[in-house]
């Protein structure tokens, strides 16, 4: 009886552990077996539907991404659809595989002795009485809300506060794993400026094109926004996504006008550094990380305009033209006002300003031609 115990705690059933409506049972045929014996087998092989449950997930999610791949379509809507998801599912698959090789180390230690009690399961399966639950809870809210990139990192966050040392052990382990995915993404954005994501579901992402993307000014203002809905909150604060954006934005003006690929000379090594010491995971490191990169990034933008773009001629040619700094446009500007000025606005007056008095301003500044 001991072996179709250890089937049906791999999600098999036979005649001594029967299912019914998705849960194991003790077959009621066996009567030898005293109430406080049933209950006891009842508790251990209800782990085999937790796990027979948990198993169908995983392997359904990996069959879902296998065919997207490959370009298969499938009828779920969800399944194989998330990057992050598909990550977590292989998370929860190490915690199968653990739970998988400790009912064999059982029954490699029956076969050793012939010696072993019911009441022993409850210590080496202890752990997963708690652990299999909550997963299913995991997964039963990840499709009822449709979670995925930046909230389901979010949903993990809040879990992992969790009282219990197992449940808190387990879902760091599946946040470190999530970490890794986001910061492959965010590691691509911050040294090409590209976007690593299949599934959009990264929290940077292109808006629809409404211009010419060979345009550097429409590159910069109308190419890339932030998704705050994905936006994993408990790890990224908005303010560190804008920074995160900006360098990804700076990254693909600067190495297209300068025809380089980005991430070769765009960054220092010290840059580079620190953008590695990211891969772990520590939130103050992270954002201490963003930082350095974004000031680097701000102290070269700031040498690109005022050095080589000769920012500075510009704005001081702007405060002549407009501020007073000589004060020629705004005097001869008036004295043709004078004509309007007499006279209470109309409905013609803006009209008479851009297309009479402007030009008339212009030419007498020697800015047009007068003919």
């Amino acid at each position: 009886m001991l072996h179709e115990v250890l089937y049906a705690l791999l999600g098999r059933t036979g005649w001594v552990v029967v299912e019914e409506d998705n849960v194991f049972d003790i077959n009621p045929a066996l009567s030898f077996l005293s109430t406080p014996e049933r209950k006891m087998l009842q508790q251990i092989v209800a782990l085999g539907s937790f796990y027979k449950k948990i198993r169908g997930w995983v392997e359904e999610e990996e069959r879902g991404w296998v065919d997207r791949v490959v370009g298969k379509a499938t009828e779920s809507e969800t399944v194989g659809r998330s990057a992050y998801v598909r990550t977590l599912a292989e998370g929860i698959g190490e915690l199968l595989k653990e739970y998988e090789r400790e009912v064999l180390s059982v029954e490699a230690d029956y076969l050793s002795s012939k010696v072993f009690t019911f009441a022993e399961f409850g210590v080496r399966f202890g752990r997963y009485y708690t652990l299999f639950p909550e997963a299913i809870l995991l997964l039963e809210t990840i499709e009822e809300e449709g979670l995925r990139g930046g909230q389901l990192v979010d949903l993990l966050q809040r879990n992992s506060l969790h009282g219990h040392g197992e449940v808190r052990s387990l879902y760091g382990r599946l946040l470190g794993k999530l970490y890794k995915q986001i910061y492959e993404q965010i590691v691509v954005w911050l040294l090409h400026g590209r976007l690593h994501d299949s599934c959009e579901e990264f929290f940077i992402h292109k808006l629809t094109s409404t211009g010419d993307e060979s345009n550097t000014l429409e590159d910069w203002n109308h190419s890339f926004d932030i998704r705050p809905s994905l936006l994993p909150k408990t790890l990224i604060p908005a303010v560190t996504a804008e920074k995160i954006l900006f360098i990804g934005k700076y990254v693909r003006v600067v190495s297209r006008a300068r025809e380089e690929i980005a991430g070769g000379t765009l960054f220092s090594r010290e840059v580079l550094t620190k953008i590695k010491e990211m891969a772990e995971f520590d939130y103050s490191r992270f954002q201490e990380g963003i930082e350095f990169v974004r000031a680097e990034v701000g102290r070269k933008f700031l040498g690109l305009f005022l050095n080589e773009e000769n920012m500075e001629e510009h704005l001081k040619r702007l405060k002549d033209f407009y501020l007073l700094g000589k004060g020629e446009f705004f005097q001869v500007l008036i004295e043709e006002c004078q004509p309007l000025l007499k006279f209470p606005p109309t409905k013609y007056s803006e009209n008479d300003l851009n297309n009479r008095v402007l030009p008339s301003v212009l030419m007498r500044l020697g800015c047009i031609d007068p003919k």
